[in-house]
């Protein structure tokens, strides 16, 4: 155990959103995605404290801060079970927010070792809660950085993403990829970050051209990765993972025994649903996989997943073929997508066309989202509106980010699309009566700032 005498008395980090221009829910799949660090970061302030308790405070109003005493949280010299320390902070609601930064001082101190110490942690976060652009991650990775700074431990640039998503999947109990993570802490201003979660493949960043911007605005509605669609989505993903590669000859025992080694390597598509080829899915597995089976068919028929976060009710419904075909055909497009962002790079005479094509790409992901349930009708109205304005107005293409089912849409523009922005915006803020927020403007990760 570490002595705690080495430890500093304060430390601080901060850490941006992101906006997801091209991916989104592929990310579970080990798609390639295109991630935007957006200008709005979370701080987090770790001050030590000589007593024995940890004290959570935010700047935001709506929400409580919280004290726990360390005794009940650290006992006999180990921390308590997971479940003990949700059952700690979940037996009040208002503290229930908590879980996130309870959630990185566990992972992290069970990682190196390390025995907690009483903190007061502070929070000051611009990234608007609920709207799709990371809020969480923003949160967890600040909030290892500052802990790692505290504690006087060296960063490892390819853990400490992974340590925020595991808070995240173990400890709060959402089912996120590592997509968020990954692009807060690698992004870089004014540039596409390319990852290939395989699990955390970082590409060389793209530049976004010149007179070519991405814009998100939220759309009032509320997003989750915690609820049923998200789940249910994803799991429906890794039913039709399951169901190709037993169509190739795996059985199923040895598709469980992948699942319990944490081994992909000996599967056909080394446990990825984006590494199917998108041609040959449609030409040869799309078939096989059935439009909606429950639960309880699968299970007889072709046993579990290779992912841990994914659930099975026996009576729900399921829908392997749109879940399945989704992460392929979006791994196909931002290939398509990155191809075309680089050729704007080189050739301005063609920079009408070469948009039109990308925004294509962006609209057929949108549509992707609603076959896999995590679309919204007020999305669904903002990517009309563009649709509507046009290439003749300066909007290109427009999509639902994230985990979906509301949040918030990235539009993809030229110099006169920026006005446009702004009269969407207007329209749908006085249409709602709600003041929905615009994201402009990008700066650096966490790992650069």
């Amino acid at each position: 155990m570490a002595n705690t005498e080495n430890i500093a008395e304060f430390a601080e980090a901060s850490a941006p959103g992101r906006l997801d221009v091209m991916g989104g829910i592929a990310d579970y799949s080990g798609s390639q995605l295109l991630q935007m660090p957006i200008k709005e970061q979370t701080k987090v302030t770790v001050q030590r404290l000589r007593e024995s308790k940890i004290s959570i405070k935010s700047s935001d109003k709506d929400l409580a801060k919280v004290e726990f005493d360390l005794d009940n949280l650290y006992l006999s010299n180990k921390w308590v079970s997971v479940q003990q320390l949700k059952d700690l902070v979940n037996d009040h609601s208002a503290r229930k927010w908590s879980l996130y930064i309870l959630g990185c001082f566990y992972i992290f101190c069970n990682k190196y070792k390390l025995k907690p110490v009483g903190l007061e942690i502070s929070i000051h976060s611009e990234v608007p809660i609920g709207k799709g652009v990371s809020s969480s991650a923003s949160l967890e990775v600040a909030m290892l950085i500052a802990l790692h700074r505290l504690y006087k431990v060296d960063i490892n640039d390819q853990l400490l993403p992974i340590m925020a998503q595991q808070a995240e999947n173990e400890i709060v109990g959402a089912p996120c990829g590592l997509m968020d993570q990954l692009a807060v802490y690698w992004g870089k201003a004014d540039h596409l970050l390319p990852i290939r979660c395989q699990p955390d493949e970082i590409g060389k960043s793209i530049l976004i051209p010149n007179g070519v911007y991405f814009y998100g605005i939220d759309s009032g509605i509320r997003h989750t990765v915690s609820g049923d669609p998200y789940g249910d989505a994803r799991t429906a993903a890794f039913m039709a993972y399951s169901i190709i590669e037993q169509a190739l000859g795996t059985p199923a025992f040895l598709i469980e025994a992948a699942r319990v080694k944490k081994d992909f390597s000996r599967l056909y598509f080394h446990g990825y649903l984006a590494n199917v080829d998108y041609d040959e899915f449609k030409k040869k597995y799309e078939k096989l996989l059935p439009d909606e089976i429950t639960g309880a068919e699968f299970l007889y028929q072709y046993g579990g997943l290779t992912d841990d976060l994914s659930n099975i009710y026996s009576d729900k419904l399921y829908f392997p073929k749109k879940c399945g075909r989704h992460p392929i055909a979006e791994n196909h497009r931002i290939e398509i997508f990155a191809t075309l962002l680089n050729e704007l790079q080189v050739s301005t005479s063609d920079k009408k066309k070469l948009l039109t094509e990308a925004g294509a790409l962006m609209y057929a992901s949108h549509n992707g989202y609603s076959d896999c349930g995590l679309g919204h009708t007020r999305t669904d109205e903002m990517v009309g509106i563009a649709k509507e304005l046009g290439v003749s107005k300066g909007i290109y293409g427009a999509r639902i980010t994230g985990g979906g089912s509301g949040g918030t849409v990235c539009f993809l523009v030229d110099d006169m699309g920026k006005e446009s922005i702004k009269k969407i915006k207007s329209k749908m803020t006085k249409k709602y009566q709600q003041e929905l927020y615009l994201f402009e403007g990008s700066s650096d990760g966490a790992k650069y700032i």
